[in-house]
């Protein structure tokens, strides 16, 4: 039987498999901002993550997860990127808009979030300038950035 899935369905199963953005290890691996790819820049982050218990960065900070924590230091190079050592009070994340919370580590360094800030746009996808943007993200991360790309592309092709 051959059944088409309901978008309640989609997000549940795909929010199963992994976040939008799961960076580890220096590789990213995306999935579709949404089923009817109009991207909504509120709900992304500002550089066109969508952040949930999935991240196992945020996982870690809401679940207080210390070998969590440290795991994904690791994957993620944070102690080369960064230049710490590991430290599970400065190893942890609320995502990038949760003004309610203190900043972590990983967004204080962030170049895309005052970039974005500036613009003032919800995320960078908004940017007319995102194709030549050579912010260390996208340097880093190329996959993510051509996944912000198609955003992008959508996000625009509504507007017109």
């Amino acid at each position: 039987m051959n059944k088409e899935l309901s978008r309640r369905d989609f997000i549940a199963r795909g929010t199963c498999a992994g976040c939008s953005l799961f960076m580890i290890g220096g590789s990213v691996l995306t999935a579709a901002g949404s089923v009817d790819n109009v991207p909504d820049p509120k709900e992304f982050t500002y550089c066109g993550y969508k952040c949930t218990l999935q991240c196992p960065m945020l996982k870690a900070t809401k679940e207080n997860d210390v070998e969590l924590k440290k795991k994904t230091f690791v994957e993620w190079k944070l102690g080369e990127r960064h230049g710490v050592e590991f430290d599970p009070e400065i190893i942890f994340c609320h995502g990038c808009k949760n003004n309610d919370m203190p900043k972590s580590l990983i967004t204080e360094n962030c170049s895309i979030v005052p970039c974005a800030l500036e613009k003032r746009y919800d995320s960078c996808f908004q940017c007319k300038e995102l194709t030549d943007c050579d912010k260390e993200l996208w340097l880093k991360f190329p996959e993510h950035r051509n996944y912000v790309l198609d955003l992008q592309k959508n996000y625009f092709a509504t507007l017109e």
